[in-house]
């Protein structure tokens, strides 16, 4: 009796237990299943939302800084609109020049007719050597309008880093000039007009060829608006935005009793002043303003 019962009890398992233990083997092996065919697919997924979250927000970066370019940009042709930038001051007084344009009597012009022909030559030599500018501005004199020709100082100071820093020390002059008085004044905050002396530099030959031969001679200023802020704490330094353009003037005229050399040419700078005076040729003015320049930080 006692063993009988002893094996119905080892042969009684509760019901549907191989049935369970085979239905949880077969989802497991599902599962790996999934993953074996697909195993980067749940991790690629997180990375694509990583890139694109990544994406948006530089996205977002780039249009928050090209607003703020557009309002710095804005700001400041604001400023040259509503003429908050000065113009310069009355320029220095010109030399005298070769004299009255046409003169000279007719009859005696036929030499200087034969010498216009020889600085046409003259000006292609230059621009040959390559003194675009100087054979532009002796193909202006030639032309004989007297108008006004256009310079960009920006092209000048690309070439001549003295000019350049000539002007950048008058710019800082007046900024730091200016500055100490908010300081003693307290008008934080306040837009302020600056307009330099002109100041007249000798360009160096060893320097730029070109630019020697086109002008020799250059007077400059400088002129902006600058609005400096307080401190964010004390004892730290005033930050200042500063607006600002560069001005160049020089009467293209001639220096007597010199010469200049174009390739192999050397001419006579009296008789190019003759041109003048014999009414072939006229002397005229040479101007310019620069691109508007900005600057924004501590006080320089």
């Amino acid at each position: 009796m006692s063993q009988r019962a002893h094996r119905d009890t080892r042969s009684t398992a509760p019901a549907g237990s191989s049935t369970a233990h085979r239905t949880t083997t077969a989802s497991v092996v599902n599962v790996l299943l999934v993953f074996a065919v697909f195993p980067l697919a749940p991790v690629a997924a997180l990375q694509r939302m990583i890139v694109s979250s990544q994406l948006s927000s530089r996205v977002e970066q780039i249009i928050a800084r090209a607003e703020g370019v557009d309002a710095a940009v804005a700001d400041v042709f604001g400023r040259v609109e509503r003429n908050e930038i000065p113009a310069p001051r009355p320029r220095l007084p010109a030399d005298r020049g070769a004299g009255e344009h046409g003169s000279d009597p007719w009859y005696t012009r036929g030499d200087d007719l034969l010498s216009e022909a020889d600085f046409k030559i003259a000006r292609l030599w230059g621009r040959a050597i390559g003194w675009t500018h100087a054979a532009d501005l002796l193909k202006h004199y030639l032309g004989n309008s007297g108008d006004d020709y256009l310079v960009n100082p920006d092209d000048m100071t690309r070439d001549m880093p003295i000019f350049r820093r000539g002007l950048e020390a008058t710019a800082t002059d007046h900024i730091r000039t200016l500055a100490q008085d908010v300081v003693r004044d307290g008008r934080y905050g306040v837009s302020l007009p600056f307009r330099s002396e002109w100041k007249r530099a000798d360009l160096i030959d060893d320097t730029d060829a070109d630019w020697f031969n086109a002008i020799g001679q250059v007077d400059y200023s400088v002129t902006g608006v600058a609005t400096v802020f307080a401190p964010d704490q004390p004892g730290a330094p005033p930050t200042v935005e500063v607006d600002y353009q560069n001005h160049i003037f020089d009467r293209y005229n001639w220096d007597e009793g010199k010469t200049a050399t174009f390739g192999p040419l050397t001419i006579s700078l009296d008789r190019l002043a003759e041109l003048h005076r014999a009414g072939v040729a006229k002397e005229f003015n040479v101007v310019g303003s620069s691109e508007v320049k900005r600057y924004a930080g501590p006080v320089p």
